[in-house]
């Protein structure tokens, strides 16, 4: 009975520690768990310690690094298809009190690098894996910038502070070969986005799509629409972008030919005088 009891109050807990961690949406340390409003009052720092380890074992929970905090697994789940390349992250307009060393690690064949610019105020991150990123390690990454740049700044960041420097959508095309002499094939629209596919080694072919300076919700907007839907977006942008080419130059024209209205009127009023 006595068990039976105990084995309650541990999942009571854990269910506990589980809504927290989705409530927040964010990596949350033990401390900042037993502090939250679901679990604050219900279980101390110690239960919620255990209870965290074991969530852990059981792949409800993952830690983002050691002595790092933790995310809950439904929210950073695996899903498959095109792979995110090459990554630069940076958050504008902060400050530091004091010089922050910079955060070099691999996770698995994951390399994040994280530098805290001081001098002018930027936390930038470069992420790179070979084969590229899934969408649950693409999660991993950004919540671990997130947290990085919280526990520096010593203040929440909002997720849409952070710009997309560069990042390159595509997938690989395994026991492929480009035949010919061109190993590359690059496309560039209106906007300068490039579309590549190239030979990447004997026996991969890849495609990918580079995006510059956006949004992580534009970038995760189009890692979901895939490849294909961000060439017809691209394509109305670029219609869009001659069509205001088309609408400057008529404006111009019609200025001019303002003025030389203005112009011929003036001189005949000089005439009849």
């Amino acid at each position: 009975m006595l068990v039976d009891v105990t084995n309650n109050m541990e999942e009571n807990g854990k269910q506990l520690i589980l809504q927290a961690l989705e409530d927040r949406g964010k990596p949350m340390t033990t401390k900042g768990i037993s502090t939250h409003r679901f679990v604050k009052g219900r279980l101390k720092w110690a239960s919620v310690r255990v209870y965290v380890r074991h969530l852990c074992l059981e792949k409800k929970v993952r830690q983002l690094y050691a002595r790092g905090p933790y995310v809950i697994t439904t929210r950073y789940g695996a899903e498959r298809g095109l792979k995110l390349h090459n990554i630069r992250l940076q958050l504008e307009g902060v400050s530091f009190a004091r010089k922050v060393e910079d955060f070099d690690r691999w996770f698995g064949n994951i390399h994040v690098y994280i530098t805290f610019g001081v001098r002018h105020g930027k936390i930038s991150c470069s992420i790179a894996k070979d084969r590229g990123l899934e969408w649950s390690e693409w999660n991993f990454v950004q919540a671990l910038f997130l947290w990085k740049c919280e526990e520096v700044l010593g203040h929440s960041v909002d997720l849409a502070a952070i710009r997309v420097l560069q990042a390159e959508i595509g997938n690989d095309h395994l026991r492929r070969r480009l035949e010919g002499v061109a190993k590359c094939v690059t496309l560039t629209d209106a906007n300068g986005v490039l579309e590549r596919i190239y030979q990447k080694d004997d026996s991969t072919v890849r495609r990918e799509v580079k995006v510059k300076n956006t949004t992580i919700e534009a970038l995760e907007a189009l890692w979901k629409g895939g490849v294909a839907s961000y060439s017809i977006l691209q394509g109305l942008a670029t219609l869009v972008n001659q069509n205001s080419e088309i609408s400057n130059k008529l404006d111009r024209v019609a200025s001019i030919f303002s003025s030389m209205l203005t112009l011929e009127r003036e001189r005949l009023k000089r005439e009849r005088v």
